[in-house]
């Protein structure tokens, strides 16, 4: 896949698809290329538990 921005195959990848939901489903507001496949791993395990969903903002929030 491409690597450089505005690229219009980048739309064929995936991931691009991957992230931007993931991100939504979390509030990012702005796309962030450290958060890969591992970084959303790690996010998981640590966290699965402890998330609580804000119907208010349409996201999910982990508690503290």
């Amino acid at each position: 896949m491409p690597k450089e921005k505005g690229n219009p195959a980048i739309y064929c990848n995936p991931d691009a698809y991957t992230f931007s939901y993931l991100a939504m489903l979390f509030g990012d507001k702005n796309f962030d290329e450290s958060k890969n496949a591992e970084w959303w791993m790690k996010f998981w395990k640590e966290n699965q538990n402890k998330l609580s969903w804000n119907s208010a903002r349409g996201h999910y929030e982990v508690k503290k």
